[in-house]
C-alpha cells in the first residue's frame, strides 16, 4: 500500500512540473507578445474569450495609440516569478515585466481550453461601448455659429 501510493505521490508530482512548464510557456507567449505590442503573436497563447472581447478592444486601443510612445517602450522582459495551480483547470502566473519605460509586478489567469493552457483576460465592461465612430467631426471644421456654446437656461420653478 505504501508502494502504491508514493507512486501516486510521485507520478501527480511529474504531472503538476509538466503543466507548470506548459503554464509558463503559454504565460510567457502572451505576455511577451504583448508587451511588445505584437497583438497578433499573442493569439494562438488566448483562451477563446481572450480573443473574442480582449484582443479586439486592444486591437482598437492601438489603433488611436502614438507610435513614439510605443517604439520607446519596447523591448518588454517577461520574467516568471511564480506559477500556482488553482484547479485542475485554472493557474495563476505571478511575472516581472520590464521595458525602458516602466517596471511591473503583476499576475496573469490561464485555463486550460481544449486540452491546452490559454490566457484568460476579463476586463471589466467600460460604461459606453467600443464603436467605430465614422460620423466624427472634429471642433475645428465645426461652423463658427456651433462652435460657441448654446446652453439654454431653463425656466425658473417656484
Amino acid at each position: 500500500m505504501r508502494k502504491f501510493a508514493f507512486i501516486l505521490v510521485v507520478l501527480m508530482a511529474i504531472s503538476c512540473s509538466s503543466d507548470k512548464k506548459e503554464i509558463e510557456a503559454a504565460a510567457k507567449g502572451y505576455l511577451q507578445a504583448m508587451g511588445n505590442y505584437q497583438i497578433d503573436e499573442a493569439i494562438p497563447f488566448a483562451s477563446s474569450h481572450t480573443k473574442e472581447n480582449t484582443i479586439p478592444f486592444i486591437k482598437h486601443i492601438m489603433e488611436h495609440t502614438d507610435t513614439a510612445y510605443v517604439n520607446s517602450n519596447r523591448p518588454a522582459t517577461i520574467t516568471i516569478k511564480r506559477t500556482n495551480l488553482l484547479s485542475d483547470s485554472i493557474a495563476c502566473v505571478y511575472y516581472h515585466k520590464s521595458t525602458p519605460i516602466k517596471e511591473v509586478d503583476d499576475s496573469v489567469t490561464l485555463i486550460l481550453e481544449n486540452g491546452q493552457w490559454l490566457v484568460d483576460i476579463h476586463l471589466k465592461p467600460l460604461p459606453f461601448p467600443i464603436v467605430k465612430d465614422t460620423t466624427h467631426v472634429p471642433v475645428r471644421n465645426f461652423p463658427k455659429n456651433l462652435q460657441k456654446n448654446t446652453t439654454h437656461k431653463l425656466p425658473r420653478q417656484n
